[in-house]
């Protein structure tokens, strides 16, 4: 089972993003592991053992997973916040996965009360078969909500959606909100996505 990891990062080099890479590939040096250099204001520097992919105009967090995505040949893709760090090897739980299932590191239930359950996505586990019917992620939702559309896409088309506790913990540090446009681009990108799935929100009010 070939695993890919990919990392989106901005800015923030020495203090989150290599950290977590460099213990994430000590404990797992069979993982491929893809970092997106996401426009960072000072180049990402190359790295032994991680392969490292700029974009020079700065694109949505769900555009920079699948960009990582596209350039690898994997079965399975964990894609991880660079604001995490890692304390074990991935490999063993991941061992367990099935092809009908996307993993994330806990549930997230009220974002609001018309989306059902879903899953947070300090890391996402995505089956390479799942992944190619979903299409990867929707770059529309660019500033959040992409785990959420992608659990309920694939809730539409028969699959599951479980947590799995891997030994990554996700620090919260929420740097793409230094982002000076941020806050317009999130009501931007909600509106959007209630649009997409107002279908939800209709049967929530009926």
């Amino acid at each position: 089972m070939k695993i890919t990891s990919v990392v989106v990062g901005i800015d923030h080099w020495k203090d989150l993003t290599l950290p977590f890479v460099i213990d994430l590939k000590w404990y797992n040096p069979d993982v491929q592991i893809i970092v997106i250099d996401n426009a960072s204001k000072e180049h990402y520097p190359e790295t032994k053992g991680i392969d490292i992919l700029r974009l020079d105009k700065r694109v949505g967090y769900s555009a920079a997973l699948n960009f990582g995505a596209r350039a690898a040949d994997w079965d399975v893709l964990l894609c991880a916040n660079n604001d995490c760090s890692c304390s074990g090897s991935v490999i063993q739980p991941m061992s367990k996965i099935d092809g009908l299932t996307i993993y994330g590191d806990n549930w997230k239930y009220e974002v609001e009360q018309w989306i059902p359950a879903t899953l947070d996505s300090g890391y996402f586990i995505i089956p390479r078969n799942i992944w190619e019917v979903l299409g990867g992620f929707d770059e529309l939702c660019e500033a959040a909500f992409e785990e959420i559309d992608c659990c309920l896409r694939a809730l539409e088309r028969g699959y599951n959606l479980d947590v799995m506790k891997l030994p990554i913990k996700h620090l919260n540090k929420h740097t793409r909100r230094e982002s000076g446009d941020y806050d317009a681009r999130w009501m931007h990108t909600y509106e959007y996505f209630c649009e997409k799935w107002h279908k939800y929100r209709e049967r929530y009010n009926a």
